[in-house]
């Protein structure tokens, strides 16, 4: 009497399209494979938004979304042809 009930919290979202993924966080906790997987279907190159995340990875530096969207815009993960452009 007096306490107001408050039911117990939902549990936590679980995706099972991710949960036999590596589980490797970015910076922002979120997995890294989701990273690649969202910039891709914005119409990025899978191979490019992977090479841009492993560079940023082996870095050390923060693999978030709008991060790697900046560089893929600026032309990083390009695949240069033989004669170097």
């Amino acid at each position: 009497y007096g306490q107001p009930y408050h039911p117990p919290p939902p549990p936590p979202y679980h995706d099972p399209a991710y949960s036999s993924r590596a589980p490797q966080l970015s910076a922002s906790k979120m997995p890294i494979e989701r990273v690649i997987d969202d910039i891709t279907a914005m119409g990025f190159p899978r191979g490019e938004v992977e090479v841009v995340v492993r560079k940023q990875a082996e870095k050390g530096q923060s693999v978030e979304l709008n991060v790697i969207m900046d560089k893929l815009m600026n032309g990083e993960g390009r695949q240069r042809g033989w004669f170097g452009r």
